[in-house]
């Protein structure tokens, strides 16, 4: 079995992955096959819009 791991100052890119088929949509984005180029390890990696996630980072989820 593999397992990936990755340090916490090294990030993801877009250009680090090879992008597959679309696995499926929902509320928050879209879902697809992804391989990372380097170790051709294949996850799965949501897109989700830049707005969405403004938005969500902004809201107050203690606020009653």
């Amino acid at each position: 079995m593999f397992f990936f791991h990755f340090s916490e100052d090294r990030l993801f890119t877009v250009d680090d992955f090879e992008f597959g088929r679309p696995l499926g949509k929902g509320a928050f984005g879209i879902v697809y096959l992804a391989r990372l180029k380097k170790t051709k390890f294949i996850c799965a990696l949501k897109v989700t819009s830049k707005l969405f996630i403004f938005l969500f980072d902004n809201f107050d989820l203690d606020a009653s």
